[in-house]
């Protein structure tokens, strides 16, 4: 029987909520839908490939968020204007409170 991964947002370890890097992305990723594979076929408890992540269909806006949500988890460039300008007020609410989690983690 082969092992088909999960295409619904898996349960992480509760410790991980006081890693910042993965306080980051969860904020941002758990703004999508709990069953779009798109997302959680490529998070689990061992990371977040967002290489697969990002090449899966998305609008414009939807890909300025994934490509800031890289950025935090792992130093990626994410161009500032492009996502000040082109992400709804949600999105940027959500990108605003993934970017205090993830500066107050690493104080």
């Amino acid at each position: 029987m082969t092992h088909q991964p999960s295409t619904d947002r898996p349960e992480l370890p509760a410790d991980w909520a006081t890693d910042p890097y993965w306080r980051a992305a969860m904020e941002i990723l758990d703004g999508f839908p709990a069953d779009d594979a798109r997302i959680w076929a490529h998070v689990s408890p061992a990371g977040i490939d967002y290489r697969q992540i990002l090449d899966e269909g998305w609008s414009g806006g939807q890909r300025r968020v994934l490509l800031t949500a890289a950025a935090l988890w792992d130093g990626r460039t994410a161009p500032l204007l492009d996502v000040l300008a082109g992400v709804s007020d949600v999105w940027w609410e959500r990108i605003s409170e993934a970017m205090r989690l993830l500066r107050d983690g690493l104080r």
